[in-house]
């Protein structure tokens, strides 16, 4: 759904579950935030560990129910990231 009525603009933000940003994006305010996650998701950088090859991809993602889409979880799952998105009521 999109409010066109709101100006403006939000800050979206990626984070580890240290609450560590990994990723920053800043959208009109009218924008889904379902809409903006893709392009934070692909722009997440390598992570070097003390052994093993960077990864790319975190294990899960953790969202509130703005995030709660059909499609956003598909995609999401595609990656091989499991989804952990409450769930909205009126969705479904």
């Amino acid at each position: 759904m999109l409010d066109r009525g709101k100006s403006g603009s939000k800050l979206l933000v990626l984070s580890d579950r240290a609450k560590i940003p990994l990723t920053v994006a800043v959208s009109a305010a009218n924008t889904p935030d379902a809409a903006a996650v893709r392009p934070l998701v692909r722009a997440i950088p390598a992570i070097r560990f003390r052994c093993g090859p960077c990864q790319r991809k975190p294990g899960k993602f953790h969202a509130d129910k703005a995030f709660d889409h059909h499609e956003l979880r598909d995609w999401v799952r595609d990656r091989g990231i499991g989804v952990r998105i409450a769930r909205n009521d009126t969705h479904y």
